[in-house]
């Protein structure tokens, strides 16, 4: 945990697990997040616990920059065909969540829950590959 927290941050949990990173740099982290929202879903945090009002310049700039490497890895691996990008704001990280076209399924829609069939360890090793 961090000063002033009462929980353990998802995202500083997923950052110390190995078997999904993907990059790394002095103050970022890529990995394939375990629990997607598409195949090819990564997500780039901040290495510490910093909330998006109080980073600065310099990391939102060395975030972008990385941001938009993974943007075009995403495309060239898994051609979607649209790519949506969640900031988080406790922890900041980026989401890159790719997108079809029709790409709500049928068990989503009836039964709440969806099937992705890529494991977050195999995403990474795409990623990995392509680097």
């Amino acid at each position: 945990m961090f000063p002033g927290q009462s929980y353990r941050c998802d995202i500083c949990r997923n950052i110390s697990e190995k078997d999904i990173h993907i990059y790394g740099s002095d103050n970022f982290t890529v990995y394939a997040h375990p629990i997607p929202f598409n195949n090819g879903h990564i997500v780039i945090a901040l290495n510490r616990h910093v909330n998006v009002r109080d980073a600065g310049q310099h990391v939102f700039s060395e975030g972008h920059s990385i941001l938009s490497k993974f943007i075009g890895l995403v495309r060239r691996i898994y051609n979607p065909h649209g790519i949506n990008i969640i900031i988080e704001e406790d922890h900041l990280a980026f989401h890159v969540v790719p997108r079809w076209v029709g790409d709500v399924s049928f068990i989503s829609l009836v039964h709440g829950f969806k099937v992705v069939p890529q494991l977050p360890r195999d995403v990474a090793r795409s990623f990995k590959e392509n680097v």
